[in-house]
């Protein structure tokens, strides 16, 4: 399965906090299998084929649109698998860090998406740059701040960052859906995950991203779902 040209159906509400106004894009369904646990600095999301395309789906728009939260009401996924998972359950919610909305008003905002408005999110030929090694290892110099920051309010895991920081992050999530399929396809047994970086890494702390912890989200295929038919469909 490739993301490229991969169509996303989703619901939109246009929402006003403390003078400033956004918009607020969920899925049209809930993603049916995807519950994420949160831990202490690594949180666990457990997905079928089609949850990762709305994860990656996700990312794409929240790196792309500042003006954009992301919410995956991932409480309301129908599966409860994650025998090996402990925590609480989260929703994910994605956004640029330029829309400086605060964590602690996420449950005022979220009360009031009420009228939605359903739109289909296209994504382009090429959604994630492909990043070479000397990005990557930039991202590790003390000077860099281009990180994504996590934290936790209202049942939710935010992820909040700068479109940099979440492409940084996204050949993660283009692995999870383009090849980890074949993989597992080849070989029933295999682990497929996508290891999302968060937060400077311990190395690299510096007074200027002290408060900017590490932190992994941790994606995987859950062992007995995995091979779920995705939804998704091509632009034709």
């Amino acid at each position: 399965m490739k993301l490229a040209g991969m169509a996303w159906s989703t619901l939109t509400a246009d929402v006003a906090v403390g003078g400033r106004k956004f918009r607020v894009v969920r899925p049209a369904r809930p993603p049916h299998h995807a519950p994420l646990y949160t831990g202490y600095r690594s949180h666990q999301m457990l997905v079928d084929k089609q949850s990762a395309v709305d994860l990656a789906a996700a990312w794409w728009l929240a790196a792309r649109s500042p003006r954009t939260v992301v919410w995956l009401p991932l409480r309301q996924t129908a599966t409860t698998c994650g025998s090996h998972c402990y925590g609480q359950r989260l929703d994910l919610v994605l956004m640029h860090h330029s829309l400086a909305l605060p964590v602690s008003a996420w449950k005022q905002t979220r009360a009031q998406i009420r009228q939605t408005r359903p739109h289909t999110v296209i994504l382009p030929e090429h959604p994630f740059p492909n990043l070479t090694q000397a990005d990557h290892e930039r991202s590790h110099w003390r000077e860099n701040l281009d990180h994504l920051r996590f934290a936790l309010a209202a049942d939710t895991l935010f992820l909040i960052g700068s479109r940099a920081a979440f492409e940084l992050q996204a050949g993660q999530l283009r692995g999870l859906v383009e090849d980890c399929p074949a993989h597992m396809a080849a070989k029933p047994g295999t682990h497929c995950c996508a290891e999302i970086g968060l937060g400077a890494a311990p190395f690299a702390s510096s007074d200027k991203n002290r408060r900017n912890a590490w932190g992994e989200v941790h994606v995987e295929y859950c062992a007995d779902h995995r091979v779920s038919a995705p939804h998704g469909s091509k632009r034709s």
